[in-house]
């Protein structure tokens, strides 16, 4: 190793200096809300019936650090199944998060608000995460850039 890496510090900033960019490209593209729900802490949740459930109501630095990590999301869409995309997603198990969780979520932030730098929003995301596709509504935002792109998606996924 060259000696320039030899010290401590050096190393420690220049991982610093990597960790934004790194955990934006990491949560830029989501497929469902499950994974976002998943950063809360482990006593939060409880998963009953391949449906994610609060145990506990967070507290609000815990709700907090989920908004972070969704600020960061972009695109919360499901890739074509034929897609190149579709196939390097990682197949988790199936979950689901209930209505309740949603709604304490959204209670706490609103998409508009949850999501700020989201340009592309496919209802099927929701799908994924909920049953109540009436949560559509909440997403949809005067402020986006691309909000036909959202309509278009959407669309495909309504048939």
């Amino acid at each position: 190793m060259h000696h320039t890496f030899d010290s401590e510090d050096i190393i420690y900033s220049v991982l610093k200096y990597l960790k934004r960019p790194a955990l934006d490209i990491l949560w830029s593209k989501r497929s469902s809300l499950v994974s976002l729900i998943m950063r809360l802490p482990q006593d939060t949740l409880e998963i009953k019936d391949d449906t994610i459930h609060l145990s506990r109501e967070p507290t609000p630095s815990e709700w907090g650090r989920l908004r972070i990590n969704a600020s960061r999301v972009r695109r919360l869409i499901v890739p074509d199944s034929d897609s190149q995309e579709a196939l390097w997603t990682y197949r988790a198990p199936k979950l689901s998060v209930s209505g309740l969780v949603l709604q304490r979520l959204f209670e706490q932030f609103p998409p508009a608000t949850l999501f700020p730098n989201l340009c592309a929003f496919g209802s099927h995301a929701l799908r994924e995460s909920s049953s109540d596709l009436s949560l559509v509504r909440l997403f949809m935002s005067p402020d986006w850039k691309s909000s036909c792109l959202m309509l278009l998606h959407a669309s495909r996924y309504m048939r």
